[in-house]
């Protein structure tokens, strides 16, 4: 066996070994991102959308609504980026303070609904983009977020 060979062995195992680590990142990630695509459709099946902000009083309580989605928050925290953390609770605010000015005789489209409607959007972009980063189907476009939405976070649980 001549030097030439041993080093083209050599290289030939190394490569295969840097190989088979780089295949692994990718298909551990696959899964995390097929996991979190899981998650998010669940959640997003059972969450109150913002035409629920109609509904009356009498017929459901807001906390009802969110009691099924609230079963989520674990496995949330665990996959979701802060953006989609962000989102989510912001969504859930806005949610709430239309809840109390809307009703089944409200007009439609009115500004409280269309906040709702933004923040659910919202949610749903960060959502996708936290999901399907790396894919052609995932949502490339600017954050409608605030840009410094971890600092005011940092600064709201500190004080």
């Amino acid at each position: 066996m001549t030097s030439t060979e041993i080093v083209l062995g050599i290289l030939g195992l190394v490569g295969s070994i840097f190989a088979f680590f780089v295949g692994r990142i990718f298909s551990q990630s696959e899964a995390i991102l097929g996991d979190k695509r899981r998650i998010y459709e669940e959640y997003l099946g059972i969450c109150p959308t913002a035409q629920d902000t109609y509904m009356s009083s009498a017929e459901c309580n807001p906390l009802d609504l969110f009691q099924k989605a609230h079963a989520f928050n674990g496995v949330l925290v665990f996959y979701a980026s802060p953006d989609v953390l962000f989102a989510k609770s912001r969504f859930e605010e806005k949610f709430l303070d239309a809840w109390e000015v809307l009703g089944p005789d409200s007009p439609p489209l009115h500004h409280k609904f269309k906040e709702v409607a933004k923040a659910y959007n919202d949610l749903v972009l960060e959502m996708r983009r936290d999901s399907m980063n790396w894919s052609v189907f995932g949502y490339h476009g600017k954050s409608r977020l605030p840009p410094n939405v971890l600092e005011q976070a940092k600064k709201n649980s500190l004080d």
